[in-house]
């Protein structure tokens, strides 16, 4: 009888101490790690460290050229000197490009929404159809509705050639992969 009163002392021991160590580590956990503060916290961080364009700007029709600035609005806002067209005053990181892919193409006057899919496709849903893109933004592809709606749809209308826009064309993927567009 006292060895199983024993035995169940030295359980309710072992868990007092393994309940005090898993408190303990909790409590001090990330305080007897190393100084996390930058290494130069004057200058402005590496922002394109382990930076590589997929497809050099250089070799594109059109590229747009863009400041890199810092996210913080109290040293980045400047101030835009018209006569010049530049900004002044502005904390400036330093500066990338990005390429503009046939830029009419898709959207209604100024809107493009984009997204990207799992496998890379591009998708513009802000224009008056669907377009998707497959390559990057290389060459872009639409979907229009027929003149005869698709079989099962509730309310069937016919499409007038010409006059079948959607308004704001939506395409998105689903979180099993599927694209669903209307």
């Amino acid at each position: 009888m006292s060895s199983s009163k024993g035995a169940a002392i030295s359980r309710l021991t072992s868990r007092s101490v393994l309940i005090s160590l898993i408190i303990l580590t909790q409590l001090f956990a990330g305080c007897l790690g190393g100084d996390d503060s930058p290494a130069n916290p004057t200058g402005p961080p590496d922002w394109s460290a382990g930076f590589t364009y997929i497809d050099d700007p250089a070799t594109l029709d059109l590229a747009a050229d863009f400041d890199v600035v810092s996210p913080d609005l109290s040293l980045s806002v400047g101030e835009w000197d018209a006569n010049s067209e530049q900004w002044l005053n502005r904390s400036v990181w330093g500066n990338a490009s990005w390429g503009v892919f046939d830029k009419t193409y898709g959207g209604n006057c100024c809107e493009h929404y984009l997204a990207a899919t799992e496998w890379g496709w591009l998708l513009n849903f802000g224009g008056e159809y669907p377009t998707w893109s497959e390559d990057r933004g290389h060459t872009w592809q639409d979907w229009k509705p027929t003149v005869l709606t698709q079989f099962g749809c509730r309310t069937p209308k016919y499409t007038v050639p010409g006059q079948e826009g959607l308004g704001e064309g939506s395409i998105v993927q689903t979180t099993t992969g599927d694209i669903i567009s209307m």
